[in-house]
């Protein structure tokens, strides 16, 4: 092929870049995504992965206060004029959530249990009488039904999904460790960074140590090892099921190098599905939509958090 053709073929594919980038509009929960998503439903094959979304109205903090939260209080105690925007400036010279747990962990030494002041925190405004926002629909969708889904993977430390179950009578498993399972029902219930109970909960249920992955040495500790039980078991799912991204941002290094792996071995298909609300900036739903779609993701768009119900709804529609 000439030079010049090929100046022609790289200035056409420009026009259609820019074509397609003008001429884009979000599409509302759209119907052939949930059609999609409806089918694996309908066969079995969908397997649901949930973020912090999921359970926000239940008034768990936010990653970022989790670790604002942690870092204040532990260095505040260290330094009489603690400057209340101190998070704020090491990030800003570059350091991550997973590195500023490890500056506490450096401080506090690394043979300190955090796992027992994370838990306090993380339950210390928890309302679990709003969990008939999503948690309940959920449920009554994806799980009572004959064909529901037999096998959930979540990022959440939390139980509040399995609180819930529980008051139902809906027997389940749950997996948060490579050594540890609580086993009494069909459905199972990963949890890959780990699995910290509510403080009222049985003792049998206290959280284990090792399955919490919460600094940075314990994501580097997984992402060394190809074995881990949690690596195996997320890109399983993403190799070989339909999985439904609930609250989620996409955003997370670790989740989006399982994704890009199993979207070349798979064969670059659109496997996957997130739900994700509609952004006021147009450009920034189209770069989002694109990115998606590189990690082998279609996107059903909403306008608010509290459609996701009816999105669901639609999904388990027999």
């Amino acid at each position: 092929m000439s030079e010049h053709s090929m100046n022609i073929q790289d200035t056409m594919a420009k026009i259609e870049r820019t074509r397609e980038a003008r001429d884009y509009t979000v599409t509302l929960a759209d119907t052939s995504v949930i059609e999609f998503a409806r089918s694996a439903f309908q066969f079995g094959s969908l397997t649901p992965f949930l973020g912090a979304g999921f359970s926000d109205a239940l008034k768990f903090p936010k990653w970022n206060q989790l670790v604002d939260d942690l870092y204040s209080e532990v260095f505040g105690e260290i330094f009489e004029n603690n400057p209340p925007d101190l998070v704020d400036k090491m990030r800003r010279i570059g350091y991550t959530n997973t590195a500023l747990v490890r500056q506490i962990e450096v401080e506090l030494g690394f043979q300190n249990d955090l796992t027992k002041i994370l838990r306090a925190k993380l339950y210390n405004n928890y309302d679990e009488h709003c969990d008939d926002i999503l948690i309940q629909p959920f449920c009554d969708m994806f799980i009572s039904p004959p064909n529901g889904v037999n096998e959930i993977i979540t990022y959440n430390f939390d139980n509040a999904l399995e609180r819930h179950l529980k008051s139902k009578g809906v027997d389940f498993s749950i997996a948060y460790s490579g050594q540890t399972y609580k086993s009494s029902g069909k459905l199972m219930i990963y949890h890959p960074h780990g699995f910290l109970p509510h403080p009222g909960d049985p003792p049998d249920d206290l959280p284990v140590e090792t399955g919490v992955v919460f600094s940075e040495r314990h994501y580097n500790r997984g992402a060394m090892d190809p074995n881990h039980w949690a690596n195996v078991v997320q890109v399983h799912h993403l190799m070989n099921r339909m999985c439904l991204f609930i609250g989620m941002s996409i955003t997370d290094p670790e989740l989006r190098r399982f994704m890009d792996y199993a979207f070349e071995k798979g064969g670059r298909q659109l496997r996957h599905v997130t739900i994700q609300r509609k952004r006021g900036d147009r450009v920034e739903s189209y770069l989002m939509e694109k990115d998606f779609r590189s990690l082998g993701l279609r996107t059903i768009w909403i306008d608010d958090h509290e459609d996701i119900p009816n999105i669901l709804e639609s999904i388990t529609r027999i």
